[in-house]
């Protein structure tokens, strides 16, 4: 039971809304945080300034520091969340096509049909031992290939008639989520800290973007193989 498909169902559908849930409570410490920044004094380096400096220039820059020191805080927590959420969103894709290989392991085989195998291999185990370390091999390099080639495979292996509909208010599109997977990339690699990614609305609708195209792959599944849930289950007999 313990490795039942439904239970590896509900495990990935409880990530999911750990995902959307974690970047809702990380986005209020976000909206806290900025209000505490805002009414907040900040050390003004002395060599800027002298007993001369007028009241309202004093603000000023004050100002200016508060201004600063928000965008800067809104472009790291902004980027941390995306980056968080594309992770997250990995890890659920390769928990996915696991699931496949324990349902359905021949579903993988159109991508390990040209691969090669030494005579020991061959000789020393049965066809479906060898299927199975060939596509082990196979997950376990795709783990480390870019989100949209994950996305691409799972699409071939599971063959859908049409993607439409299956989320409600979601349509998958390559173009949106290479441009969501560049993102994830310059934050990781050439980040911007002065500079927000957009405002906490467009932060957000980028992060349900990758959970709800979990969501969608996830269904497939469920569709594809009839993957009962856990409360359709006969109860075992004790």
């Amino acid at each position: 039971m313990l490795d039942h498909p439904s239970l590896k169902v509900t495990a990935i559908q409880i990530k999911l809304e750990l995902l959307l849930q974690g970047i809702h409570n990380l986005n209020l410490i976000i909206l806290l945080g900025c209000q505490t920044i805002t009414s907040s004094s900040f050390h003004i380096d002395p060599l800027g300034v002298d007993e001369n400096t007028h009241d309202e220039n004093l603000q000023e820059i004050q100002k200016l520091m508060n201004e600063i020191s928000t965008n800067g805080a809104l472009a790291a927590a902004f980027s941390s969340a995306l980056i968080y959420a594309h992770a997250m969103c990995e890890t659920i894709l390769m928990d996915i096509c696991e699931l496949i290989r324990r349902v359905d392991c021949d579903a993988w085989g159109r991508y390990i049909g040209e691969k090669k195998v030494s005579f020991s291999d061959v000789s020393e185990k049965s066809i479906e031992e060898v299927r199975d370390n060939l596509i082990v091999d196979f997950l376990e390099i795709l783990d480390r290939k870019p989100l949209l080639e994950k996305v691409e495979k799972l699409l071939g292996v599971l063959q859908p008639k049409n993607l439409s509909g299956i989320v409600p208010d979601f349509e998958y599109s390559k173009e949106e989520l290479k441009e969501i997977d560049d993102l994830r990339h310059k934050c990781t690699h050439k980040p911007n800290w002065t500079e927000p990614l957009g405002t906490l609305k467009e932060v957000e609708e980028k992060v349900t973007y990758l959970a709800n195209l979990g969501k969608m792959l996830l269904s497939l599944v469920i569709q594809k193989y009839s993957i009962p849930k856990l409360s359709e289950l006969p109860k075992s007999e004790d």
